[in-house]
């Protein structure tokens, strides 16, 4: 019975990694602290990179990851990528069941 549990706990956070990877990184963390703080209407990439004294690309490059980890989103408006923050629910569903799951091993 424990093996299961163990193993049924491995499988949540395995399934949680990518987004762990993409929080897991002090510049993406400001990225995502830019985007909350902008709002709704987001930012673009230059106006992203000029407020963290970063190159384009390497911004692009992060927002990529947190893009990909459904951290990020983007919206175009004449041919212009606008990027915001987006609450990810299914990572953090998946962390309150992968807690969960830890919790009721323990007891």
């Amino acid at each position: 019975m424990i093996e299961n549990e163990i193993e049924e706990l491995i499988n949540k956070l395995l399934s949680l990694s990518k987004g762990f990877q993409a929080y897991g990184n002090k510049l993406r963390i400001k990225i995502c602290a830019v985007l909350i703080k902008a709002g709704e209407n987001g930012l673009r990439v230059g106006d992203i990179a000029s407020l963290l004294h970063i190159s384009r690309p390497a911004c692009s490059y992060h927002l990529s990851l947190l893009t990909n980890a459904k951290i990020v989103s983007y919206r175009t408006i004449k041919r212009k990528n606008y990027y915001y923050y987006s609450l990810n629910s299914l990572f953090v569903k998946k962390l309150k069941d992968y807690l969960n799951c830890l919790e009721s091993i323990e007891n």
